[in-house]
């Protein structure tokens, strides 16, 4: 059992491996990777990402075994989280990479692919996991008192705390939760949280302390704005629109997953909602669920040419006051299931503490910009893990798991294999077009770049407009007066 645990995940890993490899550098990963203290101090207070940045860009190799390590370790976190012994949780593995790999394209082209967006929204996603793991499983390190552990763990703390500014005020709301829920469920005191606890502290005041930040609130920052910069109301209505979008209504199959999981595990415990209110409750919560699962139906398909879905995106896909009132209704219907279906108590606080994590991230980027699809990233992971957590209350034969598991495979292989076709693609046309280019730079002052194949898959990937242009040429080594054509 123990080596088909190991096999399970070891071959993943070489999928990864061997599909991160042809990710492209692109964009700001061109930027100047050396260890300047202005690069990585100064531009604002995302040490611990900036820091590793300037690390990965240095080498592609390198580069692909980092992505490969943490994309595995977060699939071994969420799908490991009701199986601490990682033996029976075949489902939850197969369903989890699935879903990662159907992820909106626009997420992951900001967050997985690109290089500098993946050391920023996704490796700080280990540490929230991790911290989750250990807690809602009550691993033994929970009651260590170690001296050395103590350390570790502090010091993780003040790291995971220098990604995100958002993520570093969660993981400070997070550590505080940890350790009231260790204390008040086993009545013990755990140090490894209050360890935790202090270092994301220290990480905060280490981070907002950055000068970046005083520019920011002064509105000196083009960049970066706040909304004192923008006008609140404005603002807030402009983040709306993408957090609504990026973050819930693009994820169609993600939203119906949950839905279906929801609508299951509602009838298999019918029996036990026992007064004619909550029964109803419960179906008006389901009815607006499924209302949202057909907003994010329409809104996800791109068919103009299809008149209903053309219509109904117009009067209201892109009507914010309306889509804003179908993800409140979304929100509320999903909150009220998971208090009112009867569910084990540590698993009710989980799914609770799941859409908790939810809101306090999200809820700084209403405030600030810019915010665009990666800051969405753990958004799409807590959600899976919301999923996952109800998965497991269902009493699926053996049959089915092993068939779900079957075909979630299949289609996980599949989708690896186009996109695997997809990056090998733009890797190796990108080999080529860098050469022509280094060549012709030498005999004019005007080159041109062609696009690559399937360039929505990246972020930023032509050299377009003066910063892009001035990456490009300084990270190739091209001449400094060489000006740039993109066909």
């Amino acid at each position: 059992m123990k080596k088909k645990y190991i096999n399970k995940y070891t071959i993943t890993f070489l999928f990864i491996l061997f599909l991160c490899y042809f990710f492209m550098f692109t964009h700001d990963d061109f930027f100047d990777n050396s260890f300047d203290i202005y690069g990585i101090f100064m531009v604002n207070g995302r040490y611990a990402g900036n820091s590793i940045q300037r690390i990965l860009t240095h080498s592609n190799l390198l580069k692909t075994i980092v992505m490969a390590l943490v994309n595995i370790f977060i699939i071994f976190f969420i799908s490991s989280a009701k199986d601490t012994k990682h033996q029976n949780n075949k489902l939850e593995f197969g369903i989890t990479i699935l879903l990662f790999l159907l992820m909106p394209i626009s997420m992951v082209r900001q967050a997985v692919v690109w290089t500098s967006g993946f050391c920023n929204y996704v490796i700080p996603t280990i540490f929230i996991l991790y911290f989750i793991y250990i807690n809602f499983n009550y691993n033994d390190i929970i009651k260590s008192k170690s001296k050395s552990k103590l350390i570790i763990f502090f010091v993780s703390g003040i790291i995971s705390s220098l990604f995100m500014e958002n993520i570093t005020i969660y993981l400070v709301l997070m550590s505080a939760f940890f350790v009231l829920y260790i204390k008040l469920n086993y009545n013990i005191i755990s140090y490894i949280d209050i360890s935790v606890l202090v270092g994301n502290i220290v990480g905060a005041v280490l981070m907002f302390s950055s000068p970046a930040y005083r520019s920011v609130i002064k509105g000196e920052d083009q960049y970066r704005q706040t909304v004192l910069d923008l006008g609140i109301f404005n603002q807030v209505i402009k983040n709306i629109k993408i957090i609504s979008l990026d973050g819930f209504f693009r994820n169609f199959i993600l939203n119906v997953f949950i839905f279906l999981l929801i609508v299951a595990v509602c009838y298999s415990k019918r029996n036990m909602l026992k007064s004619l209110h909550t029964k109803l409750l419960v179906l008006l919560c389901l009815f607006f669920d499924f209302i949202f699962c057909v907003f994010s139906l329409m809104i996800s398909i791109n068919l103009t040419s299809v008149s209903i879905i053309n219509t109904f995106n117009k009067l209201f896909g892109q009507n914010i006051k309306m889509r804003i009132a179908v993800l409140l209704l979304y929100f509320f219907s999903i909150l009220v299931l998971s208090i009112v279906v009867p569910l084990d108590r540590k698993k009710k606080i989980k799914i609770l503490f799941y859409l908790f994590s939810i809101v306090t991230i999200l809820a700084p980027l209403f405030l600030v910009s810019p915010v665009g699809p990666r800051n969405m990233y753990i958004i799409y992971v807590f959600q899976i893990m919301y999923g996952i957590e109800i998965l497991s209350e269902l009493k699926l034969p053996i049959s089915s798991k092993k068939f779900i598991f079957l075909l979630t495979t299949f289609l996980s292989v599949f989708l690896w294999i186009l996109l695997l076709y997809i990056y090998s693609s733009n890797y190796f046309f990108n080999k080529k077009r860098v050469i022509k280019a280094e060549f012709d730079a030498k005999h004019s002052d005007t080159i041109v770049v062609k696009r690559l194949p399937y360039s929505d898959f990246l972020w930023v990937p032509e050299p377009v407009g003066k910063y892009d242009e001035e990456l490009f040429i300084n990270y190739y080594n091209l001449p400094k007066n060489t000006r740039i054509k993109v066909k």
